[in-house]
């Protein structure tokens, strides 16, 4: 039973043959128990001791950059046709909760999260040498995703004039992708998730060679 003396929750349950606590909690069970154990020998001898038990909330899924690298305090921002869609979804230590769900076509983060000047003419070169040929980016690929700035599915013409333009400053490029473990662009989250945790890569639209970083991140372990 618990500290109180009342009965434990209902999913978690002790079997008595192998004295062992068992049991999977839901979203809505996060909280810290404290579990009285109560034992009594032949001599009716009884000894007491409570411990605790923390039940911290499940991730829904982790996110990371490109290369693997778990971010670290980031907060996701939403957006749908230029429209902020007021869900912020935080990122700590890789692991993103999801409390309700959200369409989407792009993501921005606040500002200086990101390595300045990331986005330059290198970028535009790359982009360029993909369309006449020179140096093809692989279709669902992470530098592919980033060098669709406008995320029509194509790499063109128009992707490399959008970095030319924020490079000398007449447009801004500010948005990211959220990329699957299957290479596919992601934009729906839902608050039902697999059993298994979904692995997300956030990409910066623009920074086709990946010559910049995020400010808050930390090494997978």
């Amino acid at each position: 039973m618990l500290n109180n003396n009342t009965s434990l929750p209902n999913w978690l349950t002790l079997d008595t043959n192998t004295q062992t606590l068992s049991g999977v909690p839901k979203s809505q069970d996060v909280n810290d128990l404290e579990i009285k154990v109560s034992a009594t020998d032949s001599q009716n001898a009884t000894i007491e001791s409570v411990f605790k038990l923390t039940v911290n909330e499940k991730a829904d899924a982790v996110v990371c950059s490109y290369d693997g690298t778990l971010l670290d305090s980031l907060t996701m921002q939403f957006y749908s046709n230029g429209n902020n869609s007021n869900t912020n979804i935080d990122i700590n230590k890789g692991d993103v909760n999801i409390k309700e769900n959200v369409v989407f076509d792009a993501i921005k983060i606040e500002q200086n999260q990101y390595t300045e000047n990331a986005i330059n003419i290198s970028d535009a070169i790359d982009v360029l040498r993909h369309i006449v040929g020179l140096d093809v980016l692989k279709s669902s690929s992470f530098g592919y995703y980033a060098a669709d700035v406008n995320n029509d599915g194509n790499v063109n013409i128009s992707d490399a004039i959008s970095i030319l333009r924020h490079v000398v400053g007449l447009d801004e490029i500010d948005e990211f992708d959220l990329i699957d473990s299957q290479g596919n662009r992601v934009t729906n989250l839902a608050t039902e998730t697999s059993l298994v945790l979904p692995e997300y890569h956030l990409l910066a639209n623009g920074d086709v060679d990946f010559s910049g970083d995020f400010i808050t991140a930390i090494d997978l372990i």
